[in-house]
């Protein structure tokens, strides 16, 4: 909540993705929670090697990572979700669940006028990840109202 009051007040860029794993569920019941654990922490890991170290990756909600992004424009962010969905695609499992192919639908939202809380972020991030599914997932979709 500090960096949204800090993007308004300084009239600074503040960009959030909310990473949100493709067919989580199925694939948790087709390969077990030790699977499930492991594609967490490479979804984990992907997006803190391939964020800055000023940016804020946490996981909220079940199995959703959101990525708050300073100083950063909505293009800004639309790259990096990019590259962490790339990555995510390539990512090769070890051991039982190397044939396992998981892929991302990645939201990307910016503070606006209109969006003044983390809760809105998360929320109009949230609507484009629905739109990445919507078309066929293993996609970023930027929120454009």
């Amino acid at each position: 909540q500090s960096e949204v009051a800090r993007a308004r007040r300084y009239g600074q860029p503040l960009t959030m993705l909310l990473v949100d794993p493709d067919h989580f569920r199925e694939l948790t019941e087709q390969h077990g929670e030790p699977f499930a654990n492991e594609w967490l922490q490479a979804i984990a890991a992907v997006c803190k090697q391939e964020s800055r170290n000023t940016d804020i990756v946490g996981r909220v909600g079940g199995e959703a990572f959101a990525v708050l992004l300073p100083s950063t424009e909505l293009s800004g962010g639309l790259v990096l979700a990019e590259r962490i969905r790339e990555r995510m695609a390539r990512h090769v499992f070890p051991g039982d669940y190397q044939g396992v192919r998981c892929t991302l639908s990645i939201g990307v939202a910016d503070v606006t006028d209109n969006i003044s809380s983390v809760d809105g972020l998360l929320g109009i991030a949230g609507t484009a990840v629905e739109r990445a599914r919507q078309a066929g997932m293993n996609l970023v979709v930027g929120y454009d109202d």
